[in-house]
């Protein structure tokens, strides 16, 4: 019991009555309506409902979704108008414990019950008001950038779909009772995980970021609420292009209170068009996709490749440096990175050229046996495979091998 009680201060336990979401500031997306339709088929939780016949729902939902939106705002107001409890994660604690959090994730989502029942306890002592627990829990995870850079190259998705896709470890997670809602911003992370994709979730569902309609209406609703404020909604909707909803509200208020500290707000109108301008254009505020491309320029860029089979790696046994040189030659493979595109790339065409060998090679790598010269040779050409942990890059050779031969495939090669 004493585990499980730690591993409660990873999550933040929010009950209905502590939402204090007005459900009028979502932006209610075309998308959004699949997302409440599926999460009212699961809550129902009728045996003779007609889709029964033909699918087993899981009660697993996969979301992909560009980071600025106010998805989790919605899913919060749907918890609070269904009256269920959510449950999120506490990113700061994560962070500060990541390699505990990371270490312990599947034991935490497989006893997560308990410590629901834990939170149900600790309420009734305090006297709070009993919500019943026969309802489901919503169970949230927020797959977020910021948690992405504190696992590097381990993949947390990745991790809980190898897992889960076991029968005997979704029967376990399924008998919960939570309804998981998995939010991902990493649309590759999902096309190299698809083949496994639909043993453990019920449904993916892909939010694409606002368009331009719908960026002018959002800027639109904003000036009929404040009627104080205007500024020139068409020049702002194209400034704004790939922004997303949290972030356009957030630019107005970074834009009011400059005008405020410049010139004060007067009760009659208030211009700030010119304002908005200057915060986009300074970089004043940064919306996620110049995050993405700041974060994509800064990853290092290779413009040779390291010759390995000219490094003093050992040929056989007789080398008594020999692990020391192995572990200098990965490290400094280690410090070259790849964006992620790139590598599926990589990984592509090292199976269509040398699938058999790396296989091979890799297996010797993950017992730590010594690589001939031919292996050696072979494996300076593909030097990126060792940035990833064996088991990785086995993973990936072998998803690659399987995208080229789809593409064989549907050519009738």
């Amino acid at each position: 019991m004493t585990l499980k009680k730690t591993m409660l201060k990873y999550f933040n336990i929010v009950t209905p009555t502590d939402i204090k979401i007005d459900e009028k500031d979502i932006f209610h997306r075309e998308k959004y309506r699949e997302i409440i339709n599926y999460l009212k088929l699961i809550l129902t939780d009728s045996d003779d409902l007609e889709i029964n016949n033909y699918i087993k729902l899981k009660g697993n939902l996969l979301i992909n979704i560009h980071s600025g939106t106010d998805i989790l705002d919605y899913l919060k107001v749907i918890s609070s108008n269904f009256y269920v409890k959510f449950i999120e994660l506490k990113e700061s604690t994560i962070i500060e414990n990541s390699n505990e959090f990371f270490d312990n994730f599947l034991e935490i989502l497989g006893n997560v019950n308990d410590l629901i029942k834990i939170d149900s306890q600790s309420e009734e002592n305090n006297g709070s008001e009993n919500i019943d627990n026969k309802k489901k829990t919503i169970l949230l995870i927020d797959q977020n950038h910021k948690l992405n850079e504190v696992y590097g190259n381990e993949s947390i998705l990745n991790k809980f779909i190898y897992f889960y896709r076991e029968k005997d470890n979704l029967e376990h997670l399924l008998k919960n009772n939570i309804l998981l809602i998995w939010i991902n911003h990493d649309y590759n992370e999902i096309i190299n995980n698809s083949e496994e994709l639909f043993e453990v979730f019920d449904f993916l569902i892909k939010v694409p970021s606002i368009n331009k309609i719908e960026r002018h209406q959002i800027l639109k609703d904003f000036m009929e609420k404040n009627n104080k404020i205007t500024f020139d909604i068409d020049l702002i909707t194209d400034l704004t292009e790939n922004w997303e909803v949290k972030e356009i509200k957030q630019l107005i208020k970074i834009a009011i209170l400059k005008h405020h500290l410049n010139s004060e707000l007067n009760k009659k109108s208030n211009e700030i068009t010119e304002i908005i301008k200057k915060v986009i254009q300074s970089g004043e505020f940064i919306p996620s996709i110049k995050k993405q491309y700041f974060g994509n320029h800064k990853e290092k860029k290779v413009e040779e490749e390291p010759n390995i089979a000219n490094m003093n790696i050992p040929i056989n046994g007789n080398n008594n440096k020999s692990k020391q040189d192995v572990k200098k030659f990965i490290d400094d493979i280690k410090s070259e990175r790849y964006s992620e595109f790139m590598q599926n790339q990589l990984y592509e065409n090292a199976a269509s050229e040398s699938y058999n060998h790396l296989v091979i090679i890799i297996d010797k790598i993950t017992k730590n046996e010594y690589l001939e010269e031919s292996d050696r040779k072979i494996l300076s050409k593909y030097p990126f495979i060792l940035n990833d942990p064996p088991m990785k890059a086995q993973i990936n050779l072998e998803k690659a091998k399987k995208r080229i031969d789809l593409i064989k495939k549907s050519f009738g090669k």
